[in-house]
């Protein structure tokens, strides 16, 4: 197998302005979801009651976003790693194909978002909605990566090529004919 193309996506433009807006969506989902939040007013609860609430979605936010990614790797028969750095991180070691890179780099997007919004949807409580929303926003904000790295890997790997996920973004391999 030979290097295809070599593909960072940290702090990209158009990653930082995709999180923006993911945030902001994220920020909007009380507007955007009125049906769903509790009739009563957030007054009733403590200010530090919600803040504790607001900090356990972000400390969860970030901790599942990648932990989720790292489990459904482990629950397709993939080898992968938890590397903790400034924060988590997980490496799938394996070469795998272009919709199953996809798949596994979209899982957190999709699944927790759709939890989170199931468990605001169900839940009448400003406390459980607090934590919610902040979750929500920092796994919008979080996948906004990921998102622009599916577009890379649509873009740059072709339907027998090898996607191998690197710290700093993905790596496409090919086979050449002389192999």
């Amino acid at each position: 197998m030979h290097l295809k193309k070599e593909i960072a996506t940290v702090n990209t433009s158009a990653t930082i302005i995709l999180g923006f807006l993911l945030m902001l969506t994220g920020l909007a989902s009380p507007w955007l979801f009125q049906r769903w939040m509790p009739a009563g007013s957030p007054h009733m609860y403590s200010y530090s009651a919600l803040f504790v609430a607001g900090s356990l979605g972000i400390g969860a936010g970030l901790f599942f976003h990648e932990y989720y990614r790292h489990l459904m790797s482990k629950l397709l028969g993939l080898d992968s790693i938890l590397i903790k750095n400034f924060g988590i991180k997980a490496v799938v070691t394996n070469y795998i194909v272009k919709w199953q890179a996809i798949s596994i780099t979209l899982a957190p997007f999709t699944d927790l978002t759709l939890i989170a919004l199931l468990i605001m949807a169900l839940t009448k409580s400003w406390l459980v909605t607090t934590g919610v929303i902040t979750f929500l926003t920092i796994n919008l904000m979080l996948s906004a990566r990921d998102i622009i790295t599916c577009l890379l890997i649509y873009k740059y790997a072709g339907s027998t090529d090898a996607i191998l996920f690197t710290q700093e973004g993905f790596q496409v391999w090919t086979v050449k004919s002389s192999d």
